[in-house]
């Protein structure tokens, strides 16, 4: 089968079939991995009674930016414009205070990584 490219919308559905899901069978802890690390906070957040726990191993990329490959010494480079505009992922998720735009939130970021080897 091909591959639904549109990242957000892979998210989107992928949110919605989890949530019928737990709506059904009842609480769950979910284990995500890789690309479908982002997959989990939304559910979370549309069903945080549901979600006993998420279990994240290797979930895509930091929050907000990926990181660019350059080559040596940096290594790493902030990609230009986030793939995550809501942290962990890129659909909106609940904040606290509310945020109804990715651009409503105040990101601070590490200046530096904390190793040469290591992305911020």
């Amino acid at each position: 089968l091909p591959s639904i490219q549109d990242f957000t919308l892979q998210v989107a559905l992928n949110r919605d079939a989890i949530v019928a899901l737990l709506d059904k069978i009842g609480p769950a802890i979910l284990l995500t991995h890789s690309q479908s690390g982002a997959f989990g906070w939304p559910v979370a957040d549309a069903r945080p009674d549901l979600v006993k726990a998420i279990l994240a191993v290797e979930p895509n990329g930091p929050p907000f930016f990926n990181s660019d490959n350059v080559p040596a010494p940096e290594w790493f480079r902030d990609a230009a414009t986030p793939a995550r505009p809501w942290g962990v992922t890129s659909v909106p998720l609940s904040y606290s205070p509310p945020a109804r735009e990715p651009s409503d939130l105040a990101i601070v970021r590490q200046e530096k990584p904390d190793a040469p080897d290591l992305v911020r």
